[in-house]
């Protein structure tokens, strides 16, 4: 099928005075009705007596086969919340998704995106944001915009910093940045003061800045796989922390500041090269779950098993 045929059936598809006829011709083509399957899920969304019902809806998933041409009838769904246009090969995001004004929930993982159109500032009522598997090497400042962002994900992309202006989402409260080229973090993440989750797996972190500890709010902090020798006091100043990933690090000892994380429930530090553990570690009465697998450590199972018996110790 050329791509001309099938960009006209998708805007016959989305015309409400031609869309019965869109039907008309999907119903003697097999190839068109299996695209208009892929385009919109479930099948029988798309094939409405009345368009005014498409217009209506909230929820949509797009699986289009190559970078989607929306037709600007597309622009009309302004009741839409959520749509995902993950999987799209995407270089470029359609500004019909820009007019959508009242999404809350924009998913456009495992495109080609390197960067986002800045009409994306227009979806200002947008709470979940996922730009996940795309080829980001910067974090569009738009985006820094959108100050009712709840969860932005940014995992497996090419960012090696984030920018100031990133402290203007002070609504966000899970921030997701997993296997990234992160070296250093910026202040402006520091005063997010809303934010419970923090996901740093798999960067080139060492250190973290001096005002890292202005995240009262934050419950969860996963640091695997990054450069640390020491654990940073700014860490342990985290009074509310619930679980703290430290797993493949480069890590010889913890600071006795450790045992200022009464919260703590969960303490992963395998595969790091400690040889000892302070004394003040038996003071995180909170902890449900020590690991310990892969370090150097021997002949501490005992003593940690008595001082922390509601904790499950792995070694």
């Amino acid at each position: 099928m050329k791509p001309t045929e099938t960009d006209n059936f998708i805007n016959l598809l989305f015309d409400p005075e031609k869309h019965h006829e869109a039907l008309e011709i999907a119903q003697g083509n097999m190839e068109l009705a299996e695209l208009a399957k892929q385009i919109i899920e479930p099948f029988e969304v798309f094939f409405m007596d009345d368009f005014e019902n498409l217009i209506n809806t909230e929820d949509l998933y797009f699986n289009f086969p190559e970078q989607p041409q929306l037709p600007k009838e597309f622009g009309r769904l302004i009741r839409l919340k959520e749509l995902n246009l993950s999987g799209c090969k995407i270089t470029d995001l359609p500004l019909e998704v820009c007019q959508l004004t009242n999404l809350r929930k924009l998913i456009l993982t495992s495109n080609q995106l390197s960067n986002l159109s800045k009409e994306i500032v227009n979806l200002v009522h947008l709470e979940e944001l996922d730009l996940s598997f795309n080829q980001l090497k910067n974090l569009p400042l738009e985006v820094c915009q959108l100050v009712n962002l709840k969860t932005l994900r940014l995992e497996c992309n090419q960012l090696t910093h984030l920018p100031e202006e990133i402290e203007q989402l002070n609504n966000l409260k899970e921030l997701i940045l997993d296997e990234n080229q992160i070296s250093h973090l910026s202040t402006g993440l520091c005063q997010l003061k809303s934010l419970e989750q923090l996901h740093l797996r798999s960067n080139q972190l060492s250190h973290l800045p001096a005002q890292f500890d202005q995240l009262h709010d934050l419950k969860e902090l996963y640091l695997y796989g990054n450069k640390f020798m020491d654990l940073p006091l700014e860490v342990c100043r985290l009074a509310h922390l619930k679980t703290l990933n430290l797993e493949e690090n480069q890590l010889t000892i913890l600071p006795p500041e450790i045992s200022q994380l009464v919260h703590l429930e969960k303490l992963l530090l395998s595969y790091n090269s400690l040889y000892n553990l302070p004394v003040q570690i038996n003071q995180l009465l909170a902890l449900k779950t020590l690991s310990l697998i892969g370090t150097r450590l021997s002949n501490v199972e005992e003593s940690l098993r008595a001082s922390l018996p509601n904790c499950q110790i792995k070694i």
